[in-house]
């Protein structure tokens, strides 16, 4: 198995677990507790937090330990809202490409009064320094730029931007979540006040992150409970985790120029490759980006399909919406090139074979030319278009072919939709239900029920053209409007 999703997480080292081990073993006690085997647990937790600082040019009382990026995104940007109404000034500068980590806790904090303002960045990908300086008010509390864009992976100019927040005397947070481990990191070289991390990124184990906060700035607090992490983060600590990202976290700054040499040859050689295919584009700028994260849009195929296929072939990614793709669907989404290993999630674990067969060699493919009813139902903007075309012979369905735009899933109900059909009265094609449809494919994960509705609904739009065509009288009633009407709403 070839696994290049590593954009979304990583398998963490040998080295990572051997460290892990002994903190549920020998040193398995709470670090809040006085005894010795609680003692241990506070040195090794200490230990890990000096590490931690020590990759990010940071001191070791400024390092908080969080379950995650998305936490201690949370905590950043609330901390620094917080500091900011204090002063009376409520508005908040970020991007719009930010993670949702970031952009949903800020529309939280729109809610509760702050003006919030998302930057436009250029079609590669970018930020200027220049363009957060113009928009920066007299009420700016904060602004937020990640370090590196998770989807595209391109890198922002951090430094100079915190460099213009100094000026300003704004404060600055930048998600470092997909930066991490992969490039350089110096809280005070790059005028950082507040930073985020998580393990999972860098080959540490997941359910563990870190937020650095500069010294002075006095964090608001998500989770109460007891003292620990200075009394800013209630809970016992989970330091197996911790550990494990500690070490991760050196091995990864103690080779980086190494790694990052190896994986962006690999990274530039699937760009070249890639770009052969017709209809391809590289999403992000091409040069200004993460040494292992490469994101393309291939025209007219839809990302579930795509990876599907992939999958097949024992190629692990990842997709994702792209604006620059919007019209022609969706992209092959970042893949990290610098791991080739065993295992990895598999979609397909999600198919029944029916369904792998329907996708893979789908039947009635294609349209009728002097078809005698043809129905379209769908929107692109809802991601799934199905097009279906009947031939009729007195009551009974001769012939149906369809042409659909899609995922997997949208393809294999059609096709065994039109097979259930042909050679059926119109009568017991009207009766045929999207669940029959589900139930002849083996099943469907509950978030793809839908494209068999749209099957069942794709039938029954063209039996209706069909009797709109002949005069045929009929109950309105037996045709309702389709589920995905509201996609068409402007």
């Amino acid at each position: 198995m070839i696994y290049v999703d590593n954009a979304a997480t990583t398998r963490p080292t040998q080295a990572v677990i051997d460290a892990m081990l002994p903190c549920y073993r020998e040193v398995f006690g709470n670090p809040s507790s006085l005894h010795t085997p609680g003692q241990k647990a506070a040195e090794a937790l200490q230990k890990a937090r000096e590490a931690v600082a020590v990759c990010l040019g940071a001191s070791p009382k400024e390092i908080t330990f969080t379950s995650g990026g998305s936490e201690a995104d949370n905590q950043a940007l609330r901390t620094a809202a917080a500091i900011g109404k204090k002063n009376g000034k409520t508005h908040i500068l970020s991007t719009a490409f930010e993670h949702h980590a970031v952009l949903h806790t800020l529309k939280a904090l729109e809610k509760e009064g702050f003006t919030v303002e998302l930057l436009p960045v250029s079609p590669e990908g970018l930020i200027t320094a220049e363009e957060v300086e113009k928009a920066i008010r007299e009420d700016t509390c904060l602004v937020s730029v990640m370090f590196a864009q998770n989807e595209i992976g391109t890198i922002l100019p951090i430094k100079e931007i915190g460099e213009v927040c100094r000026r300003h005397g704004v404060l600055f947070h930048t998600d470092a979540v997909q930066a991490a481990g992969h490039i350089k990191i110096d809280v005070r070289e790059q005028n950082i006040d507040l930073l985020s991390i998580s393990a999972h990124k860098f080959h540490g184990p997941k359910g563990v992150g870190a937020l650095y906060a500069r010294s002075g700035i006095r964090l608001t607090t998500l989770i109460e409970g007891g003292a620990q992490e200075r009394s800013k983060r209630g809970g016992t600590e989970n330091l197996p985790a911790i550990v494990g990202m500690a070490k991760a976290l050196t091995d990864a700054t103690e080779h980086l120029d190494e790694n990052a040499a190896k994986v962006t040859k690999l990274r530039e050689r699937l760009i070249e490759g890639l770009s052969k295919i017709p209809h391809s584009a590289l999403n992000g700028d091409r040069n200004t980006r993460l040494p292992g994260t490469v994101n393309f849009c291939f025209e007219g195929i839809e990302g579930e399909s795509l990876l599907l296929l992939l999958d097949a072939a024992g190629i692990c990614a990842s997709s994702t919406t792209c604006a620059r793709c919007h019209r022609s669907g969706k992209t092959l989404s970042p893949a990290s090139a610098n791991s080739i290993c065993k295992g990895g999630f598999s979609v397909m674990a999600l198919y029944t074979e029916t369904v792998m067969d329907h996708f893979q060699h789908p039947r009635n493919v294609g349209s009728i030319d002097d078809a005698d009813g043809v129905g379209e139902v769908g929107n692109a903007k809802c991601g799934d278009i199905m097009k279906l075309y009947l031939k009729i012979e007195g009551d009974v369905i001769a012939d149906a072919k369809f042409e659909t735009f899609g995922c997997g899933s949208a393809i294999a109900s059609s096709s065994i939709a039109t097979e259930m059909i042909k050679g059926k009265t119109i009568d017991e094609a009207m009766r045929l239900t999207n669940r029959e449809v589900v139930d002849a494919l083996g099943g469907l994960p509950a978030h793809k029920l839908h494209c068999s509705v749209l099957a069942d609904e794709s039938i029954k739009a063209a039996i209706r053209d069909y009797y709109d065509k002949h005069g045929i009288a009929y109950d309105p009633a037996d045709f309702p409007a389709a589920s995905c009407a509201h996609c068409h709403e402007e």
